[in-house]
């Protein structure tokens, strides 16, 4: 018999360097075998089964940029609650609560002027940059509101000034600065996102971000309700200002804690891997210098983070495309010369048809019936249908935090981005039968639940991940044209629907659900086919709207044999494919 092969040998121990700051502090060095996995360590650990089966196995680095990019985001949607819980307080004091409508149409104004130069900075400017520019700037605006806000009460620009007038420009100039940071701040976020996450990655994280988004809208409305007759309106306001800053600048008292923390964590634990698993063996450690500026930068803000995860530099192709074709109107040229972008819209923003036919129907059924509950008593009515519109709130945000913690990683991975397209349109279907069959207002909120919820944690993360292949500027330029004015035209055609039926709520549920249906049935089939051509992106390994620039005639040398023979064989060979996927 053939002697048995002999046992590979045993790698030598790595001993680590104890770092100079422990020195003399009584730490004790720690040996790790070569090629030691974090895997082993936490092998047994409960939690990171439960993690890894709830959003998929993540290395160290993807669970740091979804720890700081979900932080970011619960700033920007707490801070915006927390303001837009504000918003008509605030004009209503200061200019009278019949303005209201007449702020709404001008803010559809501002915005527009805002979106046309929230499109030029795009040109002008790096992708993260512009966090610092719009974070800035509104963090300004609303600082010098809360100081004016705070003036004595004989000032025109204080909320403690009682007489209501219409010149009195603060309460226009709040009002439209909220609106505009809601429409442009969030979008803004989203497109950052998309452009520094892969398919797979999106897939993992988008679940736990939109959760953290959803803390932010209970955290901000809660510190208004609970802070604003203890501290008043214009400091409260103030800290949805603070809510700007922290997502554009550097804390530095917490990046010292975190440095320290992290150096010992280190050193006692052979790597702060150990805390967050993964595959990767133990790195050497750096040097002290490298070590705290590493550790320096571990912020929750975009430039700690752009420091962190260095922005990679768009495809050369990108890259050489004529200037003359940028443009503030570049996103509506993408958006009408792209189906795949449109189907992104509809997506988007069509179901919002649905909710506006079916809130409507709800607030008219429930005032019917706690004015009936409630006769001659018009006080204890309100007071009632403000306590059912409160339950609703919680319930529709707690519906969507609990699956966007637990369920919506999990069910895109395993499903397929595909089939979870079809879940919320096929979801909105069903929930308008049901209320076609069963007109009652307890069958109307249980709609309304699904709907509102569902949208936020189902179909919000699925259609940022259809941005995944595009391009930078549909990611940027057309996701702001959609996301601002695509929810607004929707909403304003449900309006349309609940207007002509307002006078019976017996028409408005029969007839909007026809409507309702109808939309409903035709996002069933945008979503087959914007699945479709997704895959067909994906799969072609292309961006949508990088088309490649025309070989100018002057390439073509003096001898008549043309210097681009070889880009001609490469066009034969997948230029034709590729723009069959470009062009959907």
């Amino acid at each position: 018999m053939a002697s048995a092969a002999p046992a590979p040998a045993k790698p030598p121990p790595v001993k680590i360097d104890e770092p100079e700051e422990l020195k003399g502090k009584g730490w004790s060095g720690m040996e790790l075998e070569s090629g030691t996995s974090t895997k082993d360590v936490a092998a047994d650990s409960a939690f990171e089964r439960v993690f890894e089966r709830l959003y998929g196995k993540m290395t160290f680095e993807e669970k740091l940029r979804l720890i700081w990019l979900a932080g970011t985001l619960f700033f920007i949607i707490g801070g915006y609650w927390l303001l837009r819980s504000l918003k008509d307080p605030v004009i209503a004091t200061i200019c009278g609560v019949e303005y209201i409508p007449k702020a709404k149409m001008l803010s559809v104004l501002v915005v527009l002027v805002l979106v046309f130069v929230y499109n030029k900075l795009i040109d002008m400017f790096p992708k993260h940059q512009l966090f610092y520019i719009v974070g800035g700037f509104y963090a300004g605006l609303f600082t010098l509101i809360a100081c004016l806000l705070a003036a004595p009460a004989t000032a025109q620009t204080s909320i403690y000034n009682t007489n209501a007038s219409p010149y009195r420009l603060i309460g226009w100039i709040s009002y439209c600065s909220i609106e505009s940071f809601g429409s442009i701040g969030v979008s803004l976020f989203w497109a950052f996102t998309n452009s520094t996450y892969n398919l797979e990655g999106a897939k993992k994280a988008y679940g736990l971000m939109v959760a953290c988004a959803q803390l932010g809208s209970i955290a901000g409305p809660t510190l208004v309700s609970v802070g604003t007759e203890a501290y008043g309106v214009p400091t409260i306001y103030f800290c949805g200002a603070l809510c700007m800053v922290a997502m554009v600048l550097r804390r530095r008292p917490l990046s010292f804690l975190s440095r320290r923390i992290c150096s010992m964590a280190w050193w006692r634990c052979g790597s702060p891997l150990d805390f967050f698993p993964s595959t990767a063996p133990h790195p050497a450690p750096p040097p002290r210098r490298a070590r705290r500026w590493r550790y320096a930068t571990q912020v929750v803000s975009i430039y700690g983070y752009n420091l962190r995860f260095p922005q990679q530099p768009d495809s050369p192709r990108a890259s050489t495309k004529k200037k003359s074709s940028a443009g503030m109107t570049e996103g509506l040229v993408l958006f009408w010369k792209y189906h795949y972008v449109k189907g992104i819209f509809a997506l988007s923003c069509l179901f919002m048809v649905e909710v506006t036919i079916l809130d409507y129907s709800m607030k008219v059924l429930a005032k019917a019936k706690f004015d009936s509950e409630h006769p001659g008593d018009p006080h204890a009515a309100t007071r009632a249908f403000a306590s059912f519109m409160g339950v609703f709130g919680q319930a529709a945000n707690g519906l969507s935090f609990c699956f966007s913690l637990l369920g919506t990683s999990m069910v895109i991975r395993r499903l397929g981005l595909n089939r979870t397209l079809l879940l919320f349109p096929t979801l909105c279907l069903g929930a308008i039968c049901f209320v076609y069959t069963t007109p009652t207002l307890e069958a109307v909120f249980l709609a309304m639940l699904l709907l509102k919820g569902f949208s936020y944690c189902l179909n919000n993360p699925c259609k940022e991940i259809l941005y995944q292949p595009t391009s930078s500027n549909v990611k940027f330029k057309a996701k702001s044209w959609i996301d601002v004015f695509g929810a607004r035209g929707s909403k304003a055609l449900g309006s349309v629907v609940t207007n002509a039926f307002s006078d019976s709520a017996a028409d408005l549920l029969s007839y909007g659900a026809f409507v309702g249906m109808s939309v409903a049935s035709f996002l069933i089939y945008v979503a087959w086919w914007q699945g479709r051509e997704f895959d067909n992106l994906i799969d072609g390994g292309v961006k949508l709207g990088e088309e490649p620039e025309p070989v100018p005639a002057s390439a073509v040398d003096e001898d008549g044999e043309g210097t681009s023979c070889g880009l001609e064989e490469e066009e034969d060979d997948g230029g034709v494919e590729e723009k069959k996927s470009i062009n959907v």
